[in-house]
């Protein structure tokens, strides 16, 4: 028998705005988990807490229409 796996995702576990920069919070595995319509998500580990975190990196650059990376977030 498969066991299920259940992740229940909450507003106050989500980081709104990090002032850091990523290398300096983050460890980034080098595969990706997969890729979206703006950017790339990969496993990463925040250094401090080591917790286990997806992170979408999103270049700059592709963000041409703002309300639809908005929209993204």
């Amino acid at each position: 028998m498969e066991r299920v796996r259940t992740f229940i995702i909450k507003k106050e576990t989500m980081i709104v705005q990090n002032k850091a920069r990523f290398k300096d919070e983050y460890k980034k595995q080098k595969e990706p988990l997969g890729t979206g319509g703006f950017g790339v998500v990969y496993k990463c580990r925040h250094r401090e807490t080591k917790q286990t975190r997806a992170c979408k990196i999103i270049p700059v650059k592709k963000i041409k229409n703002m309300s639809m990376f908005l929209q993204e977030v």
